[in-house]
């Protein structure tokens, strides 16, 4: 427990052999080693949970002490700080160099509805290979973690992690453990009440793009609170369907006031369809929901908002959280005539259910079901961005528990299929006699596409909204600038999200001699492979199914004539999607038309099909590069010389 003794003693000893090494002792190509990791966390007394972290590293290298140049943590100023931060830095000739205070910079990195992301950092004095950095802090959050996982790889490879952990006294429910890759201990605190859990010579981690979940490929441990032991799973389903219907019975109740506000937003002539958009589109546009960085409430303002216990307050405060939105809108379903109930879903980029896993964790997000026939159709209002009869990608594909009178196991569900989610660029650009490119642009989204860009740009300033275009440009055109941006709709539930810009690009077209060459997909050349690695460990996973569509129109200089053209061949993935380009050329008007089309159905994929996942890509990134050759006129015969 070196935190426990750094507190004591101003810091703990040093090992002369950890001065003395010269690559790590788990990985030899490591730049940095931790030689040790601490986190011990008291969330066992009333001001709220404390945190302590205490880290020893080793700088083998140059490149590894350029890494660590730079230590940022991070916090949310709208419910915890970090104070103590005290760090120093060990030479290899045994000098010690401590941190002064005046080192430590405190800044605001992101605001986003009430998220206050502020960072604490700071420069390791003297730090060179060979050296020695220590630093700890204590990291004061306020309420109990009653839900927390805890992962022992970091992106350097460790001697030693000791992870601490001590409950909150909640009458009722017990603390337990699920082991993650980690071996299974049993639960003992020590007299302080604290629960150990080492791990020594742990690797660093490798991520991989579009990988499972964090918490089911390293080692680690998630802590939670139940009020019943283990049992079996089917059981445990059944008793959680059960007491979700309950819960739906007494706060998603059609009363008098939810039967009235039902009568006046849907009509008798109304098809079962447009009862139940017209009940969503309420939900989302008419109720403010409090998650939304939109809404424009500080923290403050909303701790002082009323809290809903039933979808009746929701509607008479016009205001709740997602869970509330989608509360009232199974107790508006009820009242319109269906039977509509409450659900759990799972959110898949966490933690991927396991029916026979029994754990609260696993499906903690609640939607609304309603039944369609024999089957059922499900809404998640609070999602806001969505339309009527869309989860979250994160909860489809994946299993989701429909509350029941009898009893029920979850059921797997499927996410939105590609057509659903489409994103749509179109271009009108013109190209110089010098190379350069500008012109307008487009962008129209539906679906994920949407939800997400809308979640990123509803409460942007001028100058964020700039910075999130750029950053999707930048990787492809060198030098490109952007001006008359017009953001429409970001913050409306209702209306499309639409984003206009005009693009300018200094060099885009390669000039030699008398020939231009031009590369029609604009957005999308020089792009970066998906997949670099030559070898992959775990499965692929897409976000979500989707569709992409490129329109550009590009007119070339005075001129130009085709010397080389063509399209590059499209391709049929058969049920997992396509890919199709067609490239036009007007000599009149002196007009290339580009069409790109590329559409992804199936998601999830095993590492064993790597090889061809990842040569599938780069095929589509050689033709995504696909040049177009134009023979240029003289000097005099463009100017009209003779």
């Amino acid at each position: 427990m070196l935190a426990v003794a750094a507190r004591a003693a101003k810091w703990p000893a040093v090992n002369p052999a950890e001065l003395a090494a010269t690559k790590s002792a788990i990985e030899p190509d490591a730049g940095v080693e931790i030689l040790a990791r601490e986190v011990t966390i008291d969330a066992g007394n009333s001001g709220g949970a404390r945190t302590d972290v205490y880290m020893r590293l080793k700088v083998f290298t140059k490149a590894g002490a350029e890494k660590l140049a730079k230590v940022e943590l991070t916090y949310d100023k709208a419910n915890s700080s970090i104070t103590d931060l005290e760090a120093r830095t060990i030479k290899p000739d045994g000098t010690i160099l401590e941190l002064k205070g005046k080192e430590i910079y405190d800044r605001e990195f992101v605001r986003v509805g009430s998220l206050r992301g502020r960072m604490k950092s700071f420069a390791p004095p003297g730090l060179e290979p060979g050296a020695i950095v220590e630093y700890r802090y204590r990291l004061r959050q306020d309420g109990w973690l009653v839900f927390y996982s805890f992962l022992f790889p970091s992106e350097y490879p460790s001697r030693s992690v000791l992870f601490r952990y001590s409950p909150p006294p909640i009458p009722g429910l017990s603390m337990q453990v699920l082991f993650l890759n980690y071996p299974a201990r049993e639960l003992k605190s020590d007299r302080a009440g604290f629960y150990e859990f080492p791990c020594a010579d742990v690797t660093s981690h490798k991520e991989e793009p579009f990988q499972p979940p964090a918490l089911h490929l390293w080692p680690g441990l998630t802590i939670y609170f139940r009020d019943a032991p283990k049992e079996n799973p089917d059981l445990y389903w059944a008793a959680l369907a059960e007491k979700l219907f309950a819960t739906g019975k007494s706060q998603a109740r059609a009363t008098k006031a939810i039967t009235l506000q039902a009568q006046k937003i849907v009509a008798a002539t109304d098809s079962d369809d447009e009862k139940l958009r017209k009940l969503h589109d309420f939900c989302r546009s008419r109720i403010v929901n409090r998650a939304r960085a939109a809404t424009g409430l500080w923290p403050d303002q909303k701790g002082r908002l009323p809290a809903n216990d039933d979808a009746a307050d929701t509607l008479k405060h016009l205001s709740g959280t997602p869970e509330d939105i989608n509360t009232l809108f199974t107790a508006l379903a009820r009242a319109a005539g269906f039977d509509a109930r409450l659900a759990l879903a799972n959110d898949r980029s966490v933690f991927v259910h396991n029916p026979k896993l029994p754990v609260p964790f696993s499906l903690n997000h609640r939607v609304a079901a309603v039944r369609r026939g024999t089957a059922w159709q499900y809404f998640d209002p609070g999602a806001t961005y969505l339309p009527a009869g869309m989860l979250d990608w994160r909860h489809g594909d994946t299993d989701l528990l429909v509350s029941s009178e009898q009893g029920a196991n979850p059921v797997r569900i499927a996410s939105a299929d590609a057509d659903l989610s489409v994103h749509h660029r179109t271009a009108r650009l013109a190209v110089g006699d010098d190379g350069s490119m500008e012109g307008d642009v487009t962008v129209e989204v539906s679906g994920y596409y949407e939800a997400a860009e809308k979640r990123a740009l509803d409460a942007a300033t001028p100058d964020e909204v700039e910075k999130h275009i750029l950053a999707t440009l930048e990787p492809h055109l060198k030098g490109v600038e952007v001006s008359a941006i017009k953001l429409e709709n970001a913050a409306s539930p209702l209306e499309p999200l639409k984003l206009t810009y005009h693009l300018r690009v200094p060099e885009y077209a390669e000039r030699t001699g008398a020939r231009l060459f031009v590369q029609p997909s604009v957005f999308r050349r020089n792009g970066k492979p998906l997949f670099e690695a030559a070898t992959r460990e775990n499965m692929i996973v897409f976000p979500h199914r989707y569709r992409e569509i490129d329109n550009v129109r590009m007119t070339l200089p005075t001129g130009a004539q085709i010397e080389a053209g063509s399209s590059p061949e499209n391709l049929d993935l058969g049920k997992a999607g396509a890919y199709a380009v067609n490239i036009t050329w007007r000599p009149v008007s002196r007009v290339v038309t580009y069409r790109r089309e590329f559409k992804l159905n199936s998601i999830m994929f095993p590492a064993e099909s790597y090889r061809h996942i990842k040569g599938l890509f780069e095929v589509i990134q050689e033709r995504d590069n696909h040049t177009l050759t134009f023979l240029m006129p003289a000097a005099d015969e463009a100017a009209g010389k003779p």
